[in-house]
């Protein structure tokens, strides 16, 4: 009975969006970036997006992989000249922090899968992830270390490593100790856990027939020295357990009979050390160190002369003599915020770092460096918004590499053009005049932008109102029918709510201090500390405004808690005064992270809420995922009259941000998240039915916004790790 009328409630949903001619079967297409975009001059933060790690295959080092927090693995077979993604499009989550080569096998790569990035840093393994294994360039993946192997999802791996003297050898470094495998080529792969020492294993490396480990442990940090016969067989070097200062990590490199280590203090410079671990003697080398990203791994000895070591410093990287300890001088026109650092394993004057916007190389000991990205496309869209008339004209803004726009050049060519730098934020073509194009990003005095002309100008909004920017919370939304009338947060500089983000509105953007304060949420509303999240509003019901507001409270306990909170406004073009008091707060489902509201097109009591990430046990076997509601709101009140979770087969999973719209010809709701992109016509926006899924070929990555034409009939995506793909209908 139960298959009969799940059958039926198939066959009507598909009857029904098959009737608007629909295509459903088709390929995905990535519009990139997958080159860095083009600019007039040379600029730090143009790229394709970050890379995490680099491995050079020892035996033939035109073979070499690359990683990406949010995007995966990417491969080449020529040095660098050209990536191909290496199937992790494919993976359940398409995240990787480190991948590796077997040391006499090329075409069998070994890869970590996690969950999603940890502020810069490997995260959790999730349900699914873990070490990966290919043999065939990345055509078939198979998970040989998972959930069962560490005993938790919530294992972080920072890496492997093979034993110098068995290359079958294969050991993981995790935050749940160190596990070691005497056969990674098996078919079934049989782990064992060292017990001698616990806690974090962040750094390996093999000197005169040892092994030296970097361990964290009940809050402190220690250097092991391991039998490399005998993994339990070790014991702790006394000389560093005297180094004082609360240490983030330690990493280390073999020079000559000694080890170089690097400690990043919390509070505190980072240095530079001197370990003789036969004497188990330590030496000060170098202080005045700026470890800000790379977490240690921007640091590599000079394997063809010890005499040389690169070190990663504050946005760069640094190239030391040790013999004097003094920097040798490189060049510096490759992308800021260095990740990892690796010396090729056969030619002394190559050298390559990944940094947040993808892979540069020098060919002379690093005096020049050549951007190495052609195919690498790990962008990490924050944004995007296609020109209503032509989909083709995309603009998008990057985390770490700033917004561009694609566009023909002079030669009727596509290609993608760096608009704005810094981090950029969700971008926004305007839907009245597509030559007037706004865009935002984060950093020290970004804020909120526009150009009145296809982008050859900015105009920087923040300043041109003498307002502070409000930072990664930056959020703005332009009135559908009057297209110079714009809505921004902005964040109060002092006095009275300072720090908090509230909402300015201007009728005229190209003029002079026209902003006028329109949110004052301590007032209307007794919040002492707040922030204006994001901004909605829709074609549909032009003069109605949602504001997601994050209010800092504390509990009955006096913890500190989050509140989400969802207000509306339909006085947006009265006086600023009135505007201000007429905020209403609305219903919502659930205290959690707020992804998109969806306006239904011609019910102005309903609206479709998504929520950035699902619920893990739902309660049904129909749905309570909690991806997406349905909501039907009393007019008079904006109380609840009736809520309905309707995600239903939608998989439990990350919805991102700005994951969903409405097709108006056939009143059906799209919906994105971090396992594909889905279609609901009426009876699933009643949750009376299901999903369709769209395509295939979409990476498994985070959403960051979705959009469709209705001319063409695209829908376009923004993943973070990924770039922009589109979807002909």
């Amino acid at each position: 009975m139960f298959r009969t009328l799940f059958l039926v409630l198939l066959v009507l949903v598909s009857f029904s969006l098959q009737g608007q001619n629909y295509n459903f079967s088709g390929q995905w297409q990535n519009m990139g970036p997958n080159d860095i975009p083009y600019a007039e001059k040379f600029q730090y933060a143009a790229g394709t997006g970050p890379v995490e790690s680099i491995a050079i295959s020892p035996s033939n080092p035109n073979i070499m992989l690359v990683t990406s927090l949010n995007g995966g693995v990417f491969y080449s077979e020529d040095g660098g000249e050209l990536w191909l993604n290496a199937g992790t499009d494919y993976w359940d989550y398409s995240a990787s922090p480190w991948a590796d080569i077997h040391p006499t096998n090329d075409n069998l790569w070994f890869a970590v899968q996690h969950f999603k990035g940890k502020n810069g840093k490997p995260g959790k393994i999730g349900k699914k992830g873990g070490l990966m294994r290919t043999n065939d360039k990345g055509v078939t993946w198979t998970n040989i270390a998972g959930v069962s192997t560490f005993g938790g999802e919530f294992v972080e791996i920072f890496g492997t490593r093979f034993h110098p003297h068995d290359p079958n050898k294969l050991i993981i470094m995790t935050t749940s100790g160190l596990f070691y495998t005497n056969n990674c080529t098996a078919e079934k792969v049989e782990w064992t856990k060292v017990t001698a020492y616990d806690g974090w294993i962040y750094d390996i490396d093999f000197m005169d027939d040892r092994m030296y480990v970097s361990n964290f442990q009940f809050g402190n940090w220690h250097i092991f020295s391991v039998n490399q016969n005998d993994f339990n067989d070790a014991h702790k070097l006394e000389s560093f357990e005297s180094l004082g200062g609360e240490k983030k990590f330690v990493t280390f490199e073999p020079c000559a009979d000694s080890l170089i280590v690097l400690v990043d203090y919390k509070k505190s410079v980072d240095k530079l050390y001197g370990l003789n671990p036969k004497a188990d003697n330590l030496s000060a080398l170098k202080g005045s160190q700026a470890v800000n990203f790379g977490n240690g791994h921007t640091f590599e000895v000079n394997p063809h002369n010890s005499n040389f070591m690169m070190v990663g410093n504050s946005t760069k990287i640094r190239y030391y003599d040790l013999r004097v300890m003094k920097t040798k001088r490189i060049g510096s026109e490759y992308h800021v915020d260095v990740e990892y650092v690796k010396f090729h394993p056969k030619d002394t004057n190559v050298i390559y770092i990944a940094t947040h916007g993808g892979i540069w190389k020098s060919e002379d000991q690093g005096v020049t460096w050549l951007d190495k990205t052609r195919g690498l496309g790990v962008a990490e869209v924050m944004g995007i918004s296609a020109d209503p008339y032509d989909p083709s004209r995309i603009a998008i803004g990057c985390y770490h590499d700033g917004s561009s726009f694609y566009e023909l050049d002079d030669k009727g060519n596509r290609r993608w053009r760096i608009i704005n730098g810094g981090d950029g934020l969700r971008p926004l073509i305007n839907p009245l005049n597509p030559y007037v194009v706004y865009s935002s990003n984060q950093y020290v005095g970004g804020g909120l932008s526009v150009s009145f002309d296809t982008l050859k100008s900015n105009k920087n909004l923040h300043n041109y109102n003498g307002l502070k920017t409000s930072g990664w919370e930056l959020a703005y939304a332009l009135h559908p029918e009057q297209e110079n009338t714009l809505f921004f947060n902005y964040m109060i500089k002092r006095g009275e709510g300072a720090n908090n983000i509230d909402i300015v509105r201007t009728f005229d953007p190209s003029e002079r201090n026209s902003a006028v304060r329109i949110s004052n949420f301590k007032e209307t509303h007794g919040m002492e500390t707040y922030k204006v999240y994001a901004l909605f509003n829709s074609k549909y019901h032009p003069d109605r405004l949602f504001a997601y507001v994050l209010h800092f409270d504390k509990d009955e306990e006096g913890k500190k808690v989050t509140n989400h909170r969802l207000f509306t406004n339909e006085n947006i073009l009265d006086s600023a005064d009135i505007t201000k008091n007429s905020w209403l707060e609305m219903d919502i489902p659930y205290n959690s992270w707020i992804g998109e509201i969806a306006f239904h097109p011609t019910k102005e009591n309903r609206i479709f809420i998504s929520y950035q990430a699902g619920n893990d046990n739902p309660e049904s076997l129909f749905g309570d995922k909690a991806m997406v509601f349905a909501i039907k709101y009393k007019p008079s009140t904006n109380r609840v009259k009736r809520e309905i979770d309707i995600s239903k087969n939608i998989p439990v999973s990350i919805g991102g941000r700005f994951n969903m719209c409405f097709i108006e010809e056939s009143n059906s709701l799209l919906i994105a998240t971090r396992t594909g992109v889905y279609i609901g016509d009426k009876r699933v926006q009643k949750g009376k039915s299901r999903w369709t899924k769209i395509g295939f070929g979409l990476p498994q990555c985070k959403p960051m916004g979705i959009e469709y034409n209705e001319q063409k009939r695209v829908i376009t995506v923004g993943l973070f790790g990924r770039g922009v793909w589109q979807y002909y209908l």
